[in-house]
């Protein structure tokens, strides 16, 4: 291709062109300029020698001089793609010393590059910016002289929009992680402090965290931290190992941010939340600007996207979502014998099956919240034992949240020997064991659970002093208290005046008001105690409800019995999620018993708990609209 075959394309003269090649165009216009560019560019076009030693000659080619200690590959693909769609060749350079840096600008110069893109090594280049400046080679700068003509990530921007996630989903107890490789940390920092300072939330120095160490969870509790922003993948890393190591999941009990360059997809497990750097735009952006620099068209407005930050691991503080579900209360081994007798004195008897279940009234109606996709917390105490470990495991794999659950090094875990006869009717031996060491002070520590609560699920298979705590600290939060009487010589007035629900079975009732012997009048004696609501469950024929204004029988559901442990366990779970949504207490009654037969269908107990979509399935078939 040569000079006159270009002027006719661009249906223009040859001297023209050989303005415009040679940069002497000052009186050309701007259309017929860009035209003629275009169509050098497409074809490749290069001037004869003598245009070659022509000063202001052009190559179409830039250069990109990176320190290597901040390379960035999506930022040096930025540039390349942007430069490849506008015709322009890139020559990328690496820098290790300021010495070297004066040395590619020097052959650069030599070499007569049309521009560079520059990340200048100690941001005091003053000879290599005079070079430039002598040659005529237009430079934008990146990552450090504000004082050029260049646009730069805004990391306080970055900072603000990590921050402003967290306070969109009710955060206001934030922690951050600075990082030292960040070069750009005070900027993002400046960021985080200037949007909490707009959302009128109040910095302390609490929130700066430098240092991830085995003090790490008991200093994020003691400031009630309910999210962290981290500069770097590393440090969430840190701290996302340190809170699943003690059974804190995030996001459902922590939040998570961090600060990143983009990554492939398989290196992001596990899943944080993250906000990229946007260096790929950014390189697409300087070398944008930089190009319309060189073609003498006017810049665009300086600004490029920054993305928002996911969500993958950022939810709303536990006390602010929906309200939760708090059960204090046994948590043990079930032993399940399966018999074609009782145990009787003097005799032995013959088991056909065995089996460990993990379960404990406290641990079974935790489990049914959980399966019914409600929040739940489980305060109560296992032995420093193998199968206090294995409880834990279990509960942890059914979404229960274990943080209130301590382990005693003085004691066992508690364990259940129970005989499953044939009809699926029951007899338990009970081991309380590390279960009689829950005290009020235990209760007392996990006060934060009861925070938002809607439903306390108490047993008695615990200490009393401990279950008069637990409803006082629930009644000081306004929280509604279901209690299930076990194995319990009497229970006083004082906390029956603080029960929402009592639910009691016929055994059990039959021991704690004797004399009194239908439903009305024994349901009706705890009405007169206090207790706003009795529930009593009457196995296969159904339940009775007390109110001061209503007496009700609710028919039990049709179900084959085979083991009956859990029945009342899977009721309460029920009862409390539903009344926790606001449906009428007839309505939650319903679903409780259809939960209640469905667990008895099955051996153990929590095993047999129902999930939501069968159970509610089960109950529009009996109820369709």
């Amino acid at each position: 291709m040569t000079i006159k075959e270009i002027a006719q394309l661009a249906g223009v003269s040859v001297s023209t062109v050989s303005k415009i090649v040679n940069g002497k165009d000052e009186n050309i216009n701007i259309e017929t300029r860009n035209r003629v560019l275009k169509i050098v560019k497409d074809y490749n076009y290069s001037p004869y020698s003598f245009v070659k030693n022509t000063t202001s000659a052009r190559t179409f080619c830039i250069a990109v001089l990176l320190t290597e200690a901040s390379a960035n590959l999506p930022l040096i693909n930025g540039i390349i793609n942007r430069a490849r769609s506008l015709n322009y060749q890139v020559t990328l350079v690496y820098m290790h010393s300021a010495e070297e840096e004066l040395k590619s600008i020097t052959a650069l110069c030599k070499n007569r590059i049309d521009g560079i893109i520059w990340e200048q090594f100690d941001g005091n280049s003053e000879i290599s910016r005079k070079q430039l400046s002598e040659n005529g080679i237009p430079y934008v700068c990146i990552n450090g002289d504000r004082n050029s003509s260049a646009i730069h990530i805004d990391f306080a921007r970055l900072g603000e929009l990590a921050t402003e996630k967290l306070i969109q989903n009710k955060h206001q107890k934030i922690a951050y992680f600075p990082s030292p490789r960040l070069k750009q940390e005070s900027s993002f920092f400046n960021g985080f402090r200037q949007c909490l300072i707009h959302n009128l939330i109040p910095y302390t120095e609490s929130m700066r965290i430098d240092h991830i160490d085995s003090h790490l969870i008991e200093t994020l509790l003691i400031n009630e931290f309910t999210a962290a922003i981290c500069t770097s993948r590393e440090t969430a890393l840190s701290v996302y190992e340190q809170l699943d190591r003690l059974h804190r999941k995030i996001p459902r009990d922590f939040s998570l941010i961090c600060l990143q360059d983009d990554l492939p997809a398989e290196t992001t497990y596990p899943k944080i939340s993250h906000l990229v750097i946007p260096y790929y735009n950014y390189g697409e952006f300087i070398c944008n600007y930089l190009i319309e620099e060189l073609e003498k068209l006017p810049h665009k407005e300086h600004s490029f996207h920054y993305p928002e930050p996911d969500s993958v691991s950022i939810d709303m503080p536990r006390t602010v979502r929906s309200r939760h579900i708090v059960v204090v209360g046994s948590i043990h081994m079930d032993i399940n014998l399966n018999v074609k007798e009782s145990p009787q004195l003097g005799k032995s008897i013959e088991a056909d099956h065995c089996a460990f279940i993990p379960g404990g009234k406290g641990a079974n109606q935790a489990v049914g919240v959980a399966k019914l996709g409600k929040e739940v917390t489980l305060i109560g105490k296992v032995g420093n034992d193998y199968e206090g470990t294995m409880i834990l495991d279990f509960l942890d794999k059914n979404d229960v949240n274990i943080q209130g659950i301590a382990r005693d090094k003085y004691a066992d875990t508690g364990k259940a020997f129970i005989h499953i006869l044939k009809d699926g009717e029951s007899s338990i031996t009970f081991y309380p064991a590390a279960n009689n060491r829950l005290a009020p002070e235990d209760i007392d520590k996990n006060s934060r659970a009861f925070k938002n609560a809607r439903f306390c699920l108490i047993q008695t298979e615990i200490p009393l002093k401990t279950i008069e705590r637990t409803a006082e600290i629930a009644k000081e939060n306004n929280i509604e208290i279901i209690l299930k009487p076990s194995a319990v010589p009497n229970l006083n007035s004082r906390l029956l005046r603080m029960l929402d629900y009592f639910v009691p079975n016929q055994k059990e009732i039959n021991y704690l008001c004797p004399g009194l012997n239908t439903p009305e009048e024994q349901t009706a004696y705890f009405i007169e105690q206090g207790v706003k609501n009795v529930i009593l469950t009457a196995g296969h024929n159904g339940c009775y409800l007390r109110s001061k204004s209503t007496f009700i029988h609710f028919p039990a559901a049709d179900f084959t019995p085979v083991d009956t442990t859990g029945a009342a366990d899977a009721f309460i779970a029920a009862l409390s999620v539903y009344l926790s949504e606001d449906l009428t207490i007839e309505e939650a009654i319903k679903y409780a018993t259809c939960a209640a037969g469905f667990c008895i269908t099955r051996e153990g107990v929590t095993s047999a708990m129902i999930d939501r979509n069968s159970l509610e399935t089960y109950v529009s078939k009996l109820n369709p609209l």
